[in-house]
């Protein structure tokens, strides 16, 4: 009897330890919306790995989606292919979202999480398919018209029918609002003449969107030259293309959450005492597009940029408050 009762107290001991362990307190200290999230990319992932059908179900694909598959360039973004991808993916979802989730509230993460996803889907989409079109045509005027679908290389045909998906636009996005947010951190304990808690790895934040798409665009360097368009049985060949519209995908997610945050987002910003106005966008210089590259890329950007900014002035798509 006694030993029963003592069993009964260490499982009861050993439960209470697992509820109070680090892990499961930070599972459930995770905002709800960040949580849907991470659920839908583990469902979708699954039902990848256990449903045989066609990829274009799920996939960005230049041949489908745009008919009769137009719900994946929303879908796609939560879909990873590989263990390593889901696993990887879901650490940067949830360890950024959760704190993104915390400063901006379920609702305003949700909009942006919609934005950046159709942005990053609906651009990779047009932008493979016109480079797949592009190389098609280019190949066509040098070549006569019966032979141009034999002779096109093999890269050519692959990209108009590349498959697209994964975290990696959304998560690109989501790079973007750190670094706004950790620039406003920046920026408020510089105020409050306080050190940033980061030290200095924290100002190579601003680089993570463009480290994350040079990765992505890794692959691709990698296996460049290695397929020929004479041998239809290269497999590095299946990747190269694919490698090619993630890239594009990764960089549309990019660019939609920098266009969002910087235009379009509406936030509440204290002027001191109980006095607040709503602002439309960011026109901090620390969210400028040419602060997330190097020094050495910034001076032609930052050319560009301010031509773009003057054509913004005039249309009346700048920053204002509301």
């Amino acid at each position: 009897m006694l030993d029963e009762q003592a069993e009964q107290g260490r499982g009861a001991a050993a439960a209470t330890g697992v509820a109070g362990s680090p892990v499961v307190q930070y599972v459930v200290g995770i905002p709800a919306i960040t949580k849907l999230l991470a659920l839908v990319v583990l469902l979708q992932s699954l039902l990848w790995a256990v449903a045989p059908f066609s990829p274009a179900v799920y996939t960005i694909n230049p041949a489908t989606s745009f008919w009769p598959f137009v719900y994946t360039t929303l879908t796609a973004s939560f879909l990873e292919r590989s263990v390593i991808g889901v696993a990887l993916g879901l650490l940067g979802l949830v360890y950024i979202g959760r704190q993104l989730e915390s400063t901006w509230g379920s609702l305003e993460l949700l909009r942006f999480v919609g934005v950046v996803t159709v942005t990053a889907g609906t651009g990779a989409l047009v932008l493979t398919s016109l480079l797949g079109l592009a190389a098609y045509f280019c190949t066509a005027a040098s070549t006569n018209a019966e032979d141009v679908l034999p002779l096109l290389p093999l890269w050519q045909r692959l990209l108009w029918h590349a498959q697209v998906s994964g975290l990696g636009g959304l998560l690109c996005g989501y790079m973007v609002a750190l670094k706004q947010r950790v620039d406003a951190v920046a920026a408020q304990a510089a105020a409050n003449s306080l050190v940033l808690v980061g030290g200095p790895g924290a100002g190579m934040v601003r680089y993570l969107p463009l480290i994350y798409i040079g990765l992505s665009a890794l692959p691709c360097a990698l296996s460049a030259g290695v397929s020929s368009p004479a041998d239809e049985t290269a497999t590095v060949a299946d990747v190269e293309p694919s490698c090619v519209a993630q890239v594009l995908f990764a960089f549309c997610g990019f660019a939609g959450a920098w266009v969002y945050l910087r235009f379009f987002q509406i936030t509440l910003v204290k002027r001191g005492g109980f006095e607040s106005a709503t602002v439309r966008g960011d026109a901090s210089d620390a969210l400028a597009f040419h602060t997330f590259f190097p020094p050495v890329m910034q001076g032609p950007i930052k050319v560009v940029e301010k031509q773009l900014s003057r054509l913004g002035r005039g249309a009346g798509a700048l920053p204002v408050t509301l």
